[in-house]
């Protein structure tokens, strides 16, 4: 996932710069609302994030900028002001969402999930955690590293995408993915290759396996 992210405190930019790349998003910042709307209107984003507050024109500035440009990109706004006016304000413009400083990295990364998931199924992927399955390219990535997928591991991320948080039966994903006369030890081959991928792309998720029951679980779980 590509995120554009405009922040004129120059260490709150590098450092939050840094874990968002960290968790698998390719980002560009830049210190100013000003390069924010240029950037925004030369390239291709999945999700802008722009601090209020900036020198030489503001977030919401640069926001109206795009909008009135017909770029859809969804945009978050962060802002250290509290006041409704202003969360009103940034919303009218045509912002997705806001969030208030300070934030916590946790809450950040589930607004920016929240705020791709849809900008991703657009364009034919499935996003969870800082996981992305290409349908069109049949990959695999974390940030700048994928593996190509086997058609029947596309099958098996596709269908556990599709159930976050939710336990899919190895009688299902056999059904779905394989049909009813195939082996079942082949089930867990496939799912043991998968997660060597997900290991290697450093994936925040792994796959599980729990009285026959297969399902996505967050690696620090």
């Amino acid at each position: 996932m590509k995120l554009l992210y405009a922040e004129d405190e120059k260490d709150l930019r590098r450092s939050l710069s840094r874990m968002l790349r960290k968790h698998g998003y390719e980002t560009d910042d830049v210190p100013n609302g000003k390069i924010a709307a240029q950037m925004g209107l030369a390239n291709d984003y999945d999700l802008m994030i722009f601090d209020i507050l900036m020198e030489e024109m503001s977030g919401i500035e640069a926001l109206k900028i795009l909008r009135e440009n017909g770029i859809k990109t969804p945009v978050l706004l962060l802002t250290a002001k509290d006041s409704i006016l202003d969360k009103i304000e940034g919303l009218d413009a045509g912002a997705n969402d806001y969030i208030t400083k300070p934030f916590s990295i946790g809450e950040l990364l589930a607004r920016i999930r929240v705020l791709t998931r849809e900008r991703a199924a657009e364009k034919g992927r499935f996003v969870c955690g800082n996981l992305v399955l290409d349908m069109e390219t049949s990959e695999l990535s974390v940030g700048s590293t994928s593996f190509k997928l086997s058609n029947k591991e596309i099958e098996v991320m596709k269908l556990l995408l599709g159930q976050k948080d939710q336990m899919v039966t190895t009688l299902k994903l056999k059904q779905k993915v394989w049909n009813v006369e195939t082996d079942e030890k082949i089930i867990p081959l496939y799912l043991s290759f998968l997660n060597k991928k997900l290991t290697l792309a450093g994936a925040d998720l792994k796959i599980a396996e729990k009285s026959g029951m297969i399902y996505l679980k967050q690696v620090s779980d």
